[in-house]
């Protein structure tokens, strides 16, 4: 069995870099050594848009994404992410609840069948959102208009209106006792859906989903209230309401299954990364490395560079701001 050296760079200190998709499908086939921090010992680096030292590595780089980030080709091999696009071998749209958050997922898509009396018993309507700065104002105007009328418990950093100012320390808990439960992205782009949806679904809740654009091409449309058919945050709170006064119709919403029989869940979306890395892998290291290496890639790379060594600290401290230290 041939041996590989992996690192990662810029995972969040939650990520379990011994136990993950990535390294338990490599497994199967290869035995793999973490050689975190040891740079010229290094055969694959695994990193994201937070890695300050991904261009230190002169070894195989595939670029891991949970960010509404188009891959910049120029400086990895490989990249993984939301955008729905082709570049041969290079890309694989595997997105990032399928990779961080595979327990939510997995609760969403085996939910069991619901007690209508007691989930009509529940509270109305609950969100959960810390950033209010780096988002588009349609999303924010929909929180300030529910919270303004009375309609929702925000219980994020943003318009925190349940005397928890730093956020609820337990999200799952918090949005398991409401009826309604607002999954809305930071930005509305197209392949672009985070975990926020299938929380919800896992928290037996109905998802009032703003974001992609997309998002009936991933997920069963009568399960849930889309807010891109909405030309105004007034039109989706009359949407809920009518809803909430329809106990057949929460029925029936809730017990939609989370896909139709066109799209793919996570088993699906697994066995095409592991068809992906496999491929790439069984190459030999003598042709994992596909980004250009001379001519005007040099001036390039270190353009890059030298942004990353000027801001590197400022850059920290915007996000420590954004995401909370121990998210860092």
């Amino acid at each position: 069995m041939d041996k590989i050296k992996i690192a990662f760079s810029g995972f969040w200190s939650e990520f379990q870099e011994y136990d993950n998709i990535f390294i338990n499908l490599l497994k199967k086939s290869y035995e793999i050594l973490i050689v975190d921090g040891e740079i010229e010992n290094t055969d694959v680096l695994f990193y994201t848009n937070f890695s300050t030292d991904f261009y230190k590595y002169n070894c195989m780089r595939i670029f891991v994404t949970g960010e509404n980030l188009v891959p910049d080709f120029n400086l990895c091999d490989y990249a993984i992410g939301f955008e729905q696009l082709y570049l041969g071998d290079r890309y694989i749209r595997y997105p990032l609840p399928y990779w961080n958050y595979r327990n939510d997922v997995f609760i969403a898509e085996n939910r069991k069948n619901v007690d209508i009396e007691n989930w009509m018993q529940r509270k109305f309507c609950s969100v959960v959102v810390s950033n209010g700065e780096y988002a588009e104002h349609f999303r924010n105007e929909l929180i300030k208009t529910m919270v303004m009328k009375g309609k929702i418990d925000s219980g994020g950093r943003y318009l925190n209106n349940i005397e928890e100012e730093n956020g609820v320390s337990d999200k799952f808990s918090f949005i398991s006792k409401y009826c309604f439960n607002l999954a809305l992205e930071n930005c509305q782009h197209s392949g672009y859906c985070t975990e926020k949806i299938f929380q919800s679904f896992a928290a037996g809740c109905i998802p009032v989903y703003w974001g992609d654009p997309d998002i009936g091409k991933w997920f069963n449309k009568k399960a849930f209230i889309n807010c891109n058919d909405f030309y105004s945050p007034k039109e989706v709170i009359d949407c809920i309401e009518h809803i909430a006064e329809n106990k057949q119709k929460c029925y029936e919403m809730l017990m939609e299954p989370l896909y139709d029989k066109t799209q793919k869940q996570m088993e699906d979306y697994d066995k095409e990364l592991e068809q992906w890395l496999m491929h790439i892998f069984s190459q030999g290291k003598s042709r994992w490395m596909r980004r250009a290496k001379n001519g005007s890639i040099i001036f390039y790379e270190e353009k890059i560079i030298s942004g990353i060594a000027e801001k590197k600290s400022s850059f920290l401290e915007r996000l420590k701001g954004i995401f909370g230290e121990k998210d860092i």
